[in-house]
């Protein structure tokens, strides 16, 4: 025993460290004694020491004099030396419950608080005191301290105050060892205080950036569990705390689970406590804006402790996985939200940023690249997995109710895909059930969650797209979800369409230079965007359009591209770029026109003609810009000079201002921009606009230009700028900015140069840049010279396709600008080769078009050229093809001089080519149509246009009357058989032959009719036979006769009856074209509409009237009178033949002129059918006619019940076109017509569903979630204009006849149908035209009709008879004495208009050519859009050129008043002039006969 207590250590140091009161120890002496103490003590091992020797110091430590000293030296020496005391006693020690606290309290409020000093005198001994806590765990002796909660709250808060805001200034050291004191502390508590759980979960927000960064001293690291929301924040270093807090939860699982349950727990059930006491309360069950920040809180932090501590989080899933099911709608939102992000891995920091990507970057960056640069963080656990029942009831809640937790579960899938669920990756079928959903939703009924669809897909890199969506198929794949995606480009709200459009134009350039690298995988995907975004643009809405511009100048032609400066290298592709070599010098004009070339090679041929209208817009627009920059001038911000009137000035301003105005999404805003940018008057910007508008700036000035002016902009004072946007867009649209002279030499160059697969793309840009913009081109035309020169051809037959759209660029460039082409011998040689030996055969066209403009000599030149195209001809020699060709183009500009000749070449034309029987039907020959078609054909389509064109030369009928009748002949002769030109049974024609000249010629009779004066030759019964060509059973055949039309219509070249033949389109099986067609009609009615309010008032004040397509109704009338299909008059045939009129109706009708419309139907009556054509069905043609305006009228009024319109009183009269009509013999006769009803009874039942079918009545679709629901309409006050009165009873008389003439009607019907029954197409082509009345699908496309609430039923008591009143019948009398009169007025009209005709150019070059100033986008076939008419832009006046022939006005405006007296029955049919059957017509797609055989 004595020698074990001579091996331990007695304390040494014996002096007193306490005092008596008034006997004070100096501080100096106190400071040494406490030192020496604590080294001693600080040297000594537990087990090597006595510890009975420390006793009386240990108790004089704790003293108050020492623990509550007023000097910091004197306490950390006491603290330094006490926790020496607490390591040698350990396990037991020496102090009482009381006198432990007051040390702690010292080690807690004193030395850890001053750890975040590193420059304190005694920071040493802090180190070394919080070390030996951490080391020795003396700390958990104040877990069994009576009433410690407070300081071990208090020990948390200081920890964590010091781990927060020192940062990593404080030492890994002392990080470690503060980590371990509360590790240390949670392990041993019993229970910890809900304050310090709070601290600890509140160090795992600082990884949200919405978090306020605020000072946590004291009381204020809690403050992070109940910051407001805020603004995003730069995300900053997390601070040690995080990582103290993710230790603490991962070491102490047990533990830290339990707690972090019951936090969770508190909140969530005190939200749904609130919740069901409100239920209770006011059944509004919501939840308190307090209780839901506090909701979010917990959601965040439940996102973070996922990602850093999942272990934590067992007895919490559950609790979320109620919330997925909760009644309250927030408390869904929240919950769906979060286990969204949790499936993702994205913590408390917030949302996945879509990838970042310069547009403007070069070279463009891989889509590896891209990925690259997008940080994401991983979790440790794939949640689906862990938690699959929670995981499957997320999925569920994509079919939720509501539209706001629909569209954050779609935002939810897109960051799962986006962060590959969390770095872990799904489950394929996973996946595909994530994209499967998200494809759904591009459909839902709500625009916002298509809006959430679409931006859920925006999180996605291109390489991302391509893994998770890339099985389903690209944009032009049915059933995927980029094509559904692509769709919402034509979304019916424009927030939809918006969104989809600016995805569609980054995910495009983002995916670029993988296809210029040649990934078909991805160019399968998303090569067609650009197409789907510029397609966009025949919606014709403001905003869509501004849009598409911001589009194709922010992503698809970056202004910015290539974003490198000219004195760099950088790698380039190809020759077109530079010169050979490493050292290629870097050409940023032959890389921007390449990126041109690959977005124009990308576009359908729709989308390309937007394009090109992009491109004609700068040209269009340089007269009212140049004149408003001169008004902006003469306005000189406000003060008028040189004497000029202001308020003149100010008026001509405010025109030229709400015209541009016009164009922009915001018209109000864009008005008060520009009139802000006239006030401020600075004229470097009206000269930088001037360079922007310029044809001769190269792209570096206009983009130099343009930054200029934003800057200037930007500078000016505040309250008077306008905002640069408005005029960056009239900039925009002003600028060449991809028809720029900087851009023609490299398009050159890849034409001739197919390396990169752009040859074909170059052409045809290059075609229209010398069509559109010749003044541009005018510079390089000398180069495109030059290489035809060298590549002229031989006599050997050598195909010189690659030449072709150089050929006709240079051609369309000598049309505008014939003194800039060379005229040396050698050019006219090279070009007269060309047309000699050119091929193929189109060549010679241009060759010839060239020599004639730019050549002095014309008549030489033609004449030499027409004897070596006729010397010797021979069918079928060697460049028989060209020659015909040559000769046609000679004879559409060079007929006069040719005179001699014309007898010679039209003889060859017909003789030796038309009328030869040079085919052999074999069984390649037995198809309706080729792509390919042979030389026979080719050449007899050339020979009609040697015959076609002779005409076409001249302007004055007067000219060809010797010639016209024949050429009319034969192209009516071609139509009426179907191309069948020699009727030979033994050398017959083939299908495909017949196929392509009864196109040639009905295209033939469209531009001969597009001249003025030409149309009068065409007589109404071959018209007829005409339109019908819209109804041909070929495709091929119908959809360019439809597309010719449209586009002659909207260049006002075409009369107004031949809008007829659009109409027709009713049965067109292909959606796609009647669709488009219907559009283009809407169009042009709202183009006249707006011309009409435009239109100068006359002498008297009055507006003139030009509604042309209203009329056209009576015409219609007419053709459906003599329409094969109008086979008898049976309910079903008459209610098949009243969906011609839903159709009309759809394209034409508004509430304003329905009334016209009607009185238009009404007048029909009022007049004869003058085609003296009979059927076998006993109905002379006039009664025909009676039977389609009863039709007409009742569909109309079935129309205006269901749509809740109200017919209004027309204004002006309509006239009867004449030469399909005549004036009826005498009033009786016009009141008999008038009055009596000459449809069946049992009709108007079957017209209520065809109009409902129109109208989208038939099923009830669900209306948009949260939009306000249309009221129901009223039922309509009839006015006495159109209202109908009772039905009368028949007399016996009139039953029996009408019962005999059902039944002959019968009859004759059957045995047609018999007879036709032998030419009916098979199965699969019934099958095809089947999809011509099916419609039950349901998209989100625009719908050009209205979102109307559902209709209101009500019988319809009125019958179907017109009565009169005695005051109309006077005037029908009236009317009848004085027929004729119009037909003088007309003759007079019509003697007006040929006195008005001047002499014009040659009508090919009137085709090519476009007016500076009075054609804009609208010209484009389709008619883009309305909103970019021209100012000045008059209305169509085609009505003007039709005859006109005189009604009893009384019959036009019959009203419904009674008539007291009896009814006179209908007068028998008149005798009939003359009989004719009805002629055999080929099978026709797109006809009410097709539509029914398709249906049985």
């Amino acid at each position: 025993m004595a020698s074990q207590q001579r091996q331990l250590h007695h304390l040494r140091f014996k002096q007193p460290v306490t005092w008596k009161a008034g006997r004070q120890i100096p501080l100096n002496e106190l400071l040494k004694r406490l030192t020496a103490l604590s080294q001693e003590l600080q040297e000594v091992e537990q087990e090597e020491f006595a510890k009975e020797t420390l006793s009386a110091t240990a108790k004089e430590l704790v003293s108050p004099q020492l623990l509550a000293h007023k000097d910091r030296g004197v306490r950390a020496y006491a603290a330094h030396c006490l926790v020496d005391v607490l390591r040698l006693f350990a396990p037991d020690a020496p102090y009482t419950p009381a006198e432990l606290k007051e040390i702690y309290s010292l080690f807690i409020n004193t030395i850890i608080h001053s750890l975040s000093d590193a420059n304190h005198p005694y920071n040493s001994q802090h180190l070394y005191i919080i070390n030996s806590l951490a080391e020795v765990k003396s700390i958990v002796l104040l877990a069994d301290v009576p009433g410690a909660t407070p300081l071990i709250t208090q020990l948390f808060r200081e920890c964590f105050d010091i781990l927060a805001t020192s940062g990593h200034d404080i030492g890994r050291h002392v990080e470690y060892n503060l980590s371990s004191i509360l590790n240390c502390m949670v392990e041993e508590s019993e229970m910890l205080p809900p304050e310090a759980v709070d601290m600890i979960l509140a160090q795992f927000l600082h990884a949200d950036p919405n978090v306020r960064n605020t000072s946590t001293k004291g009381k204020k690291v809690v403050a992070l569990l109940s910051a407001s929301d805020g603004q995003h924040k730069i995300p900053k270093p997390l601070p040690p705390s995080y990582g103290v807090a993710k230790n603490l939860c991962n070491s102490c699982v047990k533990q830290m689970a339990r707690y972090i349950s019951q936090y969770f727990g508190n909140v969530i059930i005190d939200a749904s406590n609130l919740n069901a006491h409100n239920d209770e309360d006011d059944g509004t069950g919501s939840v308190s804006d307090e209780d839901m920040k506090q909701l979010r809180r917990a959601h965040r932090l439940l996102r973070e402790l996922w990602r850093a501590c999942p272990g934590v989080l067992q007895n919490v899933i559950p609790q979320i996985e109620a919330e997925l099911s909760a009644e309250n709608e927030q408390i869904r939102m929240l919950s769906t939200q979060a286990v969204g992000d949790l499936v993702a891995g994205i913590g408390a920091g917030g949302d996945v940023s879509p990838p970042s990507f310069n547009p403007c970057s070069y070279p463009l960056p891989a889509t590896s690249i891209q990925d690259e640069s997008r940080a994401s963080g991983s979790i440790p656990h794939s949640f689906s997995q862990t938690h699959s029942t929670t995981f499957q009831l997320f999925l569920g809640r994509r079919n939720d109710k509501s539209h706001y937790i629909r569209g954050a579960w779609a935002q939810c899938v897109g960051r799962i895909l986006a962060t590959s669920a969390g770095e872990i990756g799904l489950e394929r079928h996973t996946e595909e059930t994530l994209v499967s959903s998200l494809s759904h939703m591009m459909n839902d009924s709500d625009e916002r969650v298509r809006v959430a669809a679409v931006q859920a897909v925006e999180l996605l890199s291109v390489s991302q797209i391509g893994r998770t969506m890339g099985p389903q198929g690209g944009v032009d794949t049915d059933g995927s979800l980029l094509h559904n995606l692509a769709e919402r480009a034509r979304d019916k709200k424009a927030t939809v369409r918006s969104a989809a459009i600016m995805f569609l134009a980054r995910a495009w350039a983002s995916a670029l230079a993988d296809i210029v690298s040649g990934d078909e995988k991805i160019k399968e995907l998303l090569g067609s965007a650009p197409s789907k975004v510029l397609n966009a643009y025949y919606i014709n809405d403001r905003e869509t359009n501004h849009v598409i511009t911001q589009a194709v100048f922010e992503y698809l032609c970056p202004l910015g591209y290539p974003a490198l400066k000219s004195k760099d290298k950088a790698p380039v592709n190809g020759d077109v770029h530079a010169h050979d070599g490493a050292d290629a010098v870097f050409d940023a004009d032959a890389i921007r026109t390449e990126r041109i070339l690959y977005l124009l090679d990308s576009l359908d041929s729709k989308a390309r003609f937007v394009f090109f209208a992009l491109i004609k817009q700068p040209h269009r627009l340089h007269p009212y810009l140049k004149l408003l920059l001169q008004r902006f001038e003469e306005y000189s911000g406000g003060v008028a000079k040189d004497g000029k009137n202001m308020k003149d000035v100010k008026d001509h301003l405010g025109k030229l201002i709400a015209y541009f105005a016009k164009k922009m999404p915001n018209i109000e805003r864009a008005e008060q921009d520009l009139w802000k940018f006239a006030k401020d008057h600075d004229r470097r910007s009206y000269a930088l606009i001037r360079f922007c508008m310029a044809h001769d700036s190269d792209y570096r000035k206009i983009h130099r230009s343009i930054k200029e002016l934003e800057r200037k902009m930007n500078g000016f004072p505040p309250q008077n700028a306008p905002t640069f946007e408005t005029v960056r867009d009239v900039v925009l649209m002003s600028a060449n900015l991809i028809s720029n002279k900087s851009h023609v030499r490299p398009v050159i160059a890849f034409a001739q140069n197919s390396e990169h697969g752009l040859g074909a793309a170059a052409h045809e840009l290059l075609k229209e840049i010398s069509t559109e913009t010749p003044d541009i081109f005018k510079s390089h035309s000398t180069e495109l010279c030059k290489s035809l020169v060298d590549s002229a051809p031989e006599d050997a037959d050598v195909e010189q396709s690659s030449l072709l759209d150089s050929l006709k660029a240079c051609a369309s460039f000598a049309r505008k600008f014939p003194g800039e082409l060379p005229k040396d011998r050698k050019f006219i040689q090279a070009m007269s080769q060309y047309a000699l030996h050119g091929s193929p055969p189109v060549a010679a066209k241009h060759a010839v078009t060239i020599i004639m403009f730019s050549t002095d000599s014309k008549q030489m030149h033609a004449k030499n050229l027409a004897k070596s195209c006729l010397d010797d001809f021979q069918y079928g020699s060697s460049h028989f093809l060209t020659r015909l060709a040559c000769l046609s183009q000679l004879m559409l500009l060079a007929a006069e001089d040719l005179e001699d000749e014309s007898d010679s070449i039209t003889e060859i034309a017909i003789n030796h080519v038309l009328k030869s029987s040079q085919n052999s039907l074999t069984s390649d020959d037995k198809k309706d149509w080729t792509d390919s078609p042979d030389q026979d054909l080719q050449a007899k389509i050339w020979a009609l246009k040697i015959i076609v064109n002779r005409l076409r030369h001249y302007n004055d009928p007067e000219s060809v009357s010797p010639i016209a009748p024949s050429t009319y002949k034969l192209l009516n002769q071609l139509i009426a058989a179907r191309g069948d030109l020699l009727k030979s049974s033994e050398s017959p024609t083939p299908p495909h032959h017949r196929s392509r000249l009864h196109l040639q010629a009905a295209v033939s009779l469209l531009k001969l009719s597009s001249k003025r004066g030409f149309d009068a030759l065409l007589a109404p019964s071959d018209f007829h036979n005409l339109c019908l060509t819209a109804q041909a059973e070929i495709p091929q055949l119908r959809i360019p006769f439809i597309t010719k039309i449209r586009k002659l219509l909207g260049q006002d070249r075409l009369p107004s009856r031949f809008h007829i033949p659009v109409f027709l389109l009713a049965f067109e099986p292909r959606d796609d074209l009647r669709e488009e067609s219907a559009t283009w009609l809407r169009a042009r009615a709202n183009t006249q509409r707006i011309a009409q309010e435009r239109a100068a008032p006359s002498h008297n004040g009055t507006r003139r009237s030009s509604h042309v397509l209203e009329a056209c109704l009576s015409r219609f009338i007419s053709l459906l009178a003599h329409h094969p299909d109008f086979q008898t008059i049976s309910s079903s045939d008459l209610v098949d033949m009243s969906r011609y009129f839903t159709f009309y109706l759809s394209c034409i009708a508004t509430p304003q002129n329905l009334g016209l419309i009607f009185h238009v139907a009404q007048r029909v009556k009022s007049v004869a059918d003058n085609l003296a054509e009979t059927w076998e069905d006993d109905l002379d043609p006039s009664q025909r006619l009676y039977i389609l305006s009863d039709l007409a009228q009742a569909v109309i009024r079935r129309w205006e019940e269901i749509k809740g319109w109200r017919l209004e009183a027309p204004t002006g009269r309509v006239s009867m076109p004449a030469g399909i009509f005549k004036t009826l013999p005498n009033s009786t006769t016009a009141r008999e017509i008038a009055t009596r009803n000459f449809l069946p009874s049992d009709v108007e039942e079957g017209i209520e569903g065809v109009v409902k079918e129109a109208l989208g009545k038939g099923k009830k679709r669900k209306s948009d979630e949260g939009e306000k629901q249309a009221k129901k309409r009223a039922p309509p006050t009839k006015t006495k204009a159109v209202s109908r009165a009772p039905k009368r009873a028949k007399t016996p008389e009139e039953d029996e006849e009408e019962q005999g003439s059902d039944e002959s009607a019968r009859e004759w019907g059957s045995s047609k149908k018999r007879k036709r029954e032998g030419k009916e197409k098979d199965e699969t082509g019934s099958e095809r035209r089947k999809s011509s009345r099916a419609g039950g699908r349901k998209s989100y496309k625009e719908d050009e009709s209205e979102d109307e609430a559902e209709m209101m039923e009500w019988e319809d008591s009125s019958g179907g008879g017109v009565k009169l009143d005695e005051r109309e019948i006077e005037q029908v009398d009236d009317a009848a004495e004085s027929e004729g009169g119009d037909a003088e007025e007309e003759g007079e009209s019509r003697d007006e208009q040929e006195d008005e005709q001047v002499d014009e150019k040659q009508d090919e070059k009137r085709d090519e050519k476009q007016s500076d100033a009075d054609e804009e986008l609208s010209d484009v076939p389709d008619n883009l859009s309305e909103h970019d008419m021209d100012i000045g832009e008059a209305n169509n006046q085609e009505g003007k050129e039709e005859e006109e022939i005189s009604a009893p006005e009384s019959t036009v405006n019959a009203k419904t008043k009674g008539r007291k007296g009896k009814t006179k029955a209908a007068p028998k049919p008149s005798p009939k002039i003359g009989t004719r059957a009805a002629p055999k017509q080929a099978p026709r797609a797109g006809t009410r006969s097709s539509a029914r055989r398709a249906k049985r």
